[in-house]
């Protein structure tokens, strides 16, 4: 059962970077997923759910910094002014997930907040900070 669904609205008018986004919304589901069976069962995490746990956190992390970086230098190229804005908000996002992981390590436990913290940001970031690069990337011929 998804936990983030991606709706058309969501669309920064730049296909490749929706493309992403779908991606990320599906790295992020697979988490989640991932997850709940664990907590499905009995509560008791065996070494294959282990590494079934860190291999989505993988995921999602490899594919949050292929896309932050395709967009990153998209913008960089562009000379977009809130570049530094994006950026900074890029290696929070990047941080949070690094620091979940390594919590996972440390403890085998992964709170459910967390999940919710991924999927509120990555939604909120798309509608506010990359929204606002849709007109300017546009008008640079990038659709």
């Amino acid at each position: 059962m998804p936990i983030v669904h991606w709706r058309d609205d969501y669309t920064v008018k730049v296909n490749i970077f929706d493309d992403h986004h779908k991606t990320l919304f599906n790295a992020i589901n697979q988490l989640y997923d991932t997850i709940l069976e664990r907590y499905e069962q009995d509560q008791t995490i065996s070494p294959s759910e282990t590494n079934a746990i860190q291999t989505a956190f993988d995921s999602l992390l490899h594919y949050t910094e292929y896309h932050f970086t395709a967009e990153e230098k998209e913008l960089e190229y562009h000379a977009y002014p809130d570049y530094a804005q994006q950026k900074k908000a890029h290696d929070f996002f990047k941080n949070k997930i690094i620091a979940a992981m390594e919590a996972f390590k440390n403890s085998g436990e992964v709170e459910i907040e967390l999940l919710e913290f991924l999927k509120r940001w990555l939604i909120d970031h798309i509608l506010v900070l990359d929204r606002n690069y849709s007109g300017f990337l546009n008008s640079k011929g990038v659709t």
